[in-house]
């Protein structure tokens, strides 16, 4: 006989999480969610709603990506220059962004 698999539900996913010591902050731009971070990376869990939240409790507001000012950002790649690109940071704030990433990423 098959063995059933078990899915934890949103809370129990937020406890495993904390066992593996990632960081659990609650997420202001979306209701319920929760930024979770670890070592400079992060993503933006939600709990599901309706039929789906027995086969998967939890889903991604936010995908997985570096941890810059407190929200997720994305890697955008155009031609040879790489960027981190935070959604909602002022323009002083994203060259310095870059500079750092420029920085690092040449040593």
């Amino acid at each position: 006989m098959a063995r059933k698999t078990r899915n934890p539900n949103f809370d129990q996913t937020l406890s495993i999480l904390r066992a593996h010591s990632f960081d659990i902050a609650p997420y202001a731009d979306t209701a319920g969610a929760v930024l979770v971070s670890k070592h400079g990376a992060a993503a933006v869990l939600v709990p599901t709603q309706g039929t789906e939240a027995e086969t998967a409790p939890v889903t991604f507001a936010e995908r997985p990506g570096a941890l810059a000012a407190g929200q997720v950002a994305r890697l955008l790649t155009a031609a040879i220059r790489s960027s981190l690109r935070p959604p909602n940071l002022s323009c002083r704030q994203r060259r310095a962004n870059c500079k750092r990433f420029t920085c690092s990423a040449r040593s």
